[in-house]
């Protein structure tokens, strides 16, 4: 059974990524377990008992009022709640190491910056970790794109693309390479051949962008395709590099779909035995 984890803060952004978790668990009979931490105040300023009881108290009962809006749309899933008392980044870390889960769906606001929780979980999580800024469309994912630099563990990632391809049977994946002006674009597309080839992707379409960057190169062609979810090897650098560091260029991409990170097992040093 598919397990999705779903941190929420009860923001707009954290809804996002329960609906999102929704419609992914939803036609796979999956099971969701939806996390709130709540972090007390420093010793030295803990307030009375009372105040405690009452802000667990609080989180409960807003934990129940989203799972009673989800669950009549979680046909065929299974949702439970897990409410820990604990700094956010404990909470999830222990929710990794005693849940299990196949694939974290967690929602950003904006982009994650450099030393965000959202940041941290993409290098710490040994599954596939989903970035949602914005709800997927109603219809099932259709168009799936696949960011690949050609390093050697990209290469490798044939099996994590065959398992989305067995996730979404539907989709079309899209192998991408976004390349610098003076490339030869027949050479990448060899490469990109090669790789599809060697992974047996069926039903992929290989592109070729070049782009003044990465970030615009993957931002536009998502859009060109209306993809409904990018994926990238997150490696050891997380995922910050793939947004604009400038409020400027922000405002000029047009906004990504949800993004799925994933690491190998090579760069975890954990052998995933789930």
């Amino acid at each position: 059974m598919m397990h999705f984890l779903v941190p929420t803060d009860f923001s707009p952004a954290a809804c996002h990524a329960l609906a999102v978790a929704v419609q992914l668990a939803r036609p796979l009979g999956g099971r969701i377990t939806l996390l709130h931490a709540v972090e007390l105040p420093p010793a030295d300023d803990l307030s009375p008992d009372v105040f405690v009881m009452k802000l667990l108290q609080a989180a409960k009962h807003q934990l129940q009022l989203l799972l009673r809006e989800a669950t009549p749309y979680a046909t065929e899933a299974i949702i439970q709640e897990l409410l820990q008392v604990a700094p956010r980044r404990t909470a999830l870390l222990a929710a990794l190491t005693q849940q299990r889960p196949n694939m974290v769906v967690i929602g950003s606001a904006a982009a994650p910056a450099s030393g965000s929780t959202t940041e941290w979980l993409v290098r710490t999580a040994l599954c596939p970790v989903l970035v949602v800024r914005q709800p997927l469309s109603d219809s099932p994912v259709r168009t799936v794109v696949f960011a690949t630099d050609f390093s050697v563990l990209a290469l490798r990632a044939g099996p994590v693309l065959r398992q989305l391809q067995t996730l979404f049977p539907a989709a079309v994946l899209h192998v991408l390479h976004v390349g610098a002006v003076g490339q030869l674009a027949e050479t990448l597309l060899s490469q990109l051949t090669q790789l599809v080839q060697q992974h047996g992707l069926a039903d992929s379409e290989l592109a070729i962008v070049t782009a003044p960057s990465l970030h615009v190169g993957i931002a536009q062609f998502a859009q060109q395709v209306q993809a409904d979810m990018v994926v990238l090897r997150a490696g050891a650098a997380g995922i910050g590099w793939l947004w604009p560091t400038d409020e400027a260029s922000a405002q000029a991409l047009p906004a990504l779909p949800p993004v799925l990170t994933f690491r190998l097992a090579e760069e975890t040093g954990v052998e995933d035995k789930r």
